[in-house]
C-alpha cells in the first residue's frame, strides 16, 4: 500500500461517532430519494435488520427510472432494484485501503465492528478532516484537462432541451459524475449537473399530490440548481477548492478563469486521488 506515511497512523475509528443514514430493503425508491435529498448524500447502506445487503446510490435510482420510466417506479421496493453489492471494511483496516476503494467506486465505504455496521464513510468525510490535508493544502491544483476541453467533450455535455429522463439515461448508462450544460448556439457553458442534483429535481417534481408521467419528459434544466463557480486568475490552491466544497456541501467544483471559460470540473474523488499520491 502506497501513500503518505502519516495516513497510516490514522484510525478509521475516528469516524465512529458519525450518524449513519440507512434504508431497509422493504423501503421504496421514493423513500430513498427523499433521504438522499434531505441529507444531501449520495449513498444509502441497505440494512436488513443488522445484516448489510449492499448500497443504493443516486446512479442506481436513476438507472431504475431509465429502465422503468413510470410514476410506479417511485413505489418499487429497494430490494427489487439493482442495488450494489459492496465489501465491508474492518475498523482496524488501513485508511489507504478505504481511500483507494472510494476513488475506484465513488461509493461509501462501510466500516464494521464484529459484523455490525459502525459507520459509512464518504469522500466528504475525508475532505472535512483538515489535518489529513496539512501537507497538500498549499499546493496549486493541477487541472484534469488542458484549457477549455470539457466543452467539446460530448460525453459530458447536454443542452437545455434535454429531458429529465434523458439526463437519467445519460448518467446511469455511462456512470458519469457530472454533465456540463452548454448553450447550443454559442457553445458557452451554463452550469454543472450531478446525479445528486437530478435526485433533488425528482423530489421537487414528485412533491405534488397528483404526479403524472409527464415529469420524466419535462425539459427541466431551467429549474435545476447549478453549482457555484470558483473564479480565479491563477489556478487556485487545493485548500481553497476543498474548503469551498466542504462549506457548500458540494461533490463538484467548477473552476472558471477570469474570461468565464470552464477550465476544469473538480470532483471530490479528484481531491482524494491527490491525497493518495
Amino acid at each position: 500500500m502506497t501513500g503518505p506515511t502519516f495516513l497510516q497512523e490514522f484510525s478509521l475509528k475516528q469516524f465512529a461517532n458519525k450518524n449513519v443514514i440507512t434504508i431497509s430493503p422493504e423501503s421504496t425508491v421514493h423513500d430513498a430519494i427523499v433521504l438522499i435529498n434531505d441529507f444531501n448524500i449520495n449513498c444509502l447502506p441497505i440494512l436488513d435488520g443488522s445484516a448489510i445487503d449492499g448500497i443504493v446510490d443516486s446512479i442506481s435510482i436513476l438507472a431504475e427510472f431509465s429502465k422503468n420510466p413510470y410514476v410506479a417506479t417511485l413505489y418499487t421496493k429497494i430490494k427489487d432494484i439493482p442495488f450494489k453489492k459492496v465489501p465491508s471494511f474492518d475498523e482496524n483496516d488501513d485508511i489507504l485501503k478505504v481511500l483507494n476503494y472510494l476513488i475506484d467506486t465513488n461509493l461509501d465505504a462501510l466500516i464494521v465492528s464484529e459484523n455490525i455496521l459502525l459507520v459509512s464513510i464518504n469522500p466528504r468525510d475525508i475532505l472535512e478532516k483538515d489535518f489529513l490535508w496539512t501537507t497538500l493544502d498549499e499546493r496549486i491544483y493541477s487541472p484534469n484537462s488542458q484549457g477549455n476541453l470539457l466543452i467539446t467533450d460530448h460525453e459530458h455535455t447536454i443542452s437545455e432541451d434535454t429531458s429529465l429522463l434523458n439526463l437519467m439515461m445519460r448518467i446511469s448508462k455511462q456512470n458519469l459524475n457530472f454533465l456540463v450544460l452548454i448553450e447550443p448556439d454559442t457553445k458557452l457553458w451554463k452550469g454543472i449537473l450531478s446525479p445528486r442534483e437530478i435526485i433533488q429535481e425528482i423530489v421537487r417534481m414528485t412533491a405534488w399530490s397528483e404526479t403524472t408521467e409527464d415529469f420524466l419528459y419535462r425539459k427541466a434544466l431551467f429549474t435545476l440548481p447549478h453549482h457555484p463557480n470558483l473564479y480565479f486568475s491563477n489556478m487556485p490552491k487545493i485548500k481553497r477548492i476543498r474548503q469551498t466544497m466542504v462549506i457548500n456541501e458540494l461533490s463538484l467544483m467548477p473552476l472558471v478563469n477570469n474570461d468565464g471559460e470552464l477550465v476544469d470540473v473538480v470532483h471530490e474523488i479528484d481531491l482524494l486521488r491527490k491525497l493518495t499520491e
